[in-house]
């Protein structure tokens, strides 16, 4: 008895290995609202911070828990935090 995967791989090849969920936003994302409410309190009151330490005032301060990973990459997205290779590169080193 061959499997779901097994049938879709026979059907249509290495392509029907390829996950259906593939560029799908994930289920444990946070909703954007959250986000930009995250983003607007660095902006207004952390914005000199580090996204570990910013991250434990928004926990302290608004209640909003965040790991300092996810708020490192928004950080970045939004052009609030460089990474370190980015900063060395900006400095001209």
């Amino acid at each position: 008895m061959a499997t779901p995967l097994k049938k879709r791989y026979l059907a249509l090849g290495a392509q029907g290995l390829i996950s259906k969920k593939r560029g799908k936003a994930g289920n444990h994302r946070y909703p954007e609202s959250f986000k930009a409410l995250a983003l607007a309190y660095v902006r207004e009151y952390y914005l000199d911070f580090r996204p570990t330490f910013a991250g434990e005032k928004l926990s302290e301060n608004h209640d909003l828990h965040i790991s300092h990973e996810t708020l490192r990459q928004w950080m970045m997205e939004a052009e609030i935090w460089q990474s370190k290779s980015q900063r060395l590169k900006s400095d001209g080193l």
